[in-house]
């Protein structure tokens, strides 16, 4: 419990004390997937030995992720960052990340994902509409994100009191 402590802290001063924008996103970005490994609990059957990270082709993210998470032990997982080239290469995975640039695509295939235990994490609130789990936007010139408890607790993963708190918005 203490642990999660810290990574709200964590997010919270550094949300306030970055100056530069592009690495305050991309660094607050990395930092919030992190704490959701703390927050969100798999079915131990669902996770064998780390739990990946899946991101959809090219991101600004994948060296930042990469450099944070990879090989690294979040809450009580250890983490692996895995590129995914196209939709049809998505194997095993626990959260995909969607960039902003593969949303329209990926969004033609986000049924295929409704029942599978992974984590949709996306940048635009048209896919987050479509079925995406965790969205990132703005809130007051800050990074925030949305919330679809409801989807992520129908793949069977629990959801953190902690972490619905922490989210925009929450449906």
């Amino acid at each position: 419990m203490q642990s999660i402590q810290y990574v709200l802290l964590a997010v919270l001063l550094l949300s306030s004390t970055f100056k530069n924008k592009a690495v305050d996103d991309k660094q607050m970005k990395v930092l919030f997937i992190k704490g959701f490994t703390s927050y969100l609990e798999w079915n131990p059957k669902d996770v064998k030995d780390a739990l990946i990270i899946g991101v959809l082709g090219d991101s600004y993210l994948n060296a930042d992720l990469i450099a944070g998470l990879d090989g690294k032990k979040c809450g009580q997982y250890k983490v692996k960052v895995k590129k995914f080239a196209n939709v049809q290469s998505i194997d095993e995975c626990h959260f995909l990340y969607i960039p902003e640039a593969k949303s329209n695509k990926f969004s033609e295939h986000i049924d295929k994902f409704a029942k599978r235990p992974i984590i949709i994490i996306s940048e635009n609130a048209e896919l987050y509409k479509k079925g995406a789990n965790i969205n990132f936007r703005k809130k007051n010139g800050k990074l925030a994100f949305d919330l679809c408890k409801a989807c992520i607790e129908s793949k069977g993963i629990k959801v953190s009191p902690a972490l619905v708190k922490l989210a925009a918005s929450v449906k």
